[in-house]
């Protein structure tokens, strides 16, 4: 039954969320050839075996066991990853793992902490938490999961070593988090499960998400098909 779970991501509650900021177009097509990659390959995962792209005011559930975050120039001053972020770290049994998309992407220095604390991407965010967030996820080794002149036989490849990451990466990022402020951090993250997703103002739920979701798709779905020249319908998403 397991082989049947990942054709839909409408059906049950994901249990591997991947996140990108979908406004930047490049970020969003990798995303979704991600998603369309460990449909299949999460088959012979034991922890996950329903992947989905997470939409701005979506709630990541409970039941997540990982999250792959696809970063992009300017992602983490995204309000839409910033909000998944700190629900990922609110979350006891969720692993984080950063994705490289772009060649070109310049991991976060100290000039970038900098500037995100003079520019919270959300009102209201705990910057110091957030940057404990981005700080930790880097400490894992990224993958590089590249669509630019990839063939498709690679990134079937590179699928099954995300995989693979997943399967031996359980450790959560919250209780990374906690074991290095041990005395403070609970607190914190007991306060941003309260305010992360529907609790920050100026991010709602989209009143036509199935018609954003939908349109998405299938823009990608065009290049996707266009890319490797093979069969690719909706059903599949």
């Amino acid at each position: 039954e397991k082989s049947m779970r990942f054709m839909s991501t409408t059906k049950g509650e994901p249990d591997c969320c991947i996140i990108a900021d979908l406004n930047y177009m490049e970020a969003a097509a990798t995303a979704y050839i991600l998603y369309n990659i460990l449909g299949k390959e999460l088959r012979s995962s034991y922890r996950c075996a329903s992947p989905r792209v997470m939409m701005e005011g979506e709630a990541i559930p409970d039941k997540a066991e990982a999250a792959l975050m696809v970063c992009s120039n300017g992602c983490f001053l995204c309000p839409h990853v910033a909000d998944v972020l700190l629900q990922v770290a609110s979350l006891h049994r969720c692993s984080l793992l950063p994705i490289l998309s772009d060649d070109s992407f310049r991991f976060p220095d100290e000039d970038f902490f900098k500037e995100l604390a003079l520019q919270a991407p959300v009102q209201g965010l705990d910057v110091r938490l957030y940057a404990k967030i981005i700080r930790v996820m880097f400490k894992e080794i990224a993958i590089v999961f590249s669509t630019y002149n990839s063939r498709h036989d690679d990134l079937q490849l590179r699928g099954r070593q995300i995989v693979n990451r997943i399967d031996s990466h359980s450790r959560s990022i919250h209780s990374k988090l906690n074991s290095l402020l041990p005395h403070s951090l609970s607190g914190d993250l007991e306060a941003m499960q309260r305010t992360s997703s529907i609790g920050f103002e100026g991010l709602k739920v989209a009143e036509k998400d199935g018609e954003n979701r939908s349109e998405v798709k299938d823009n990608v779905l065009r290049l996707y098909s266009e890319e490797f020249k093979g069969p690719t319908t909706s059903s599949s998403f």
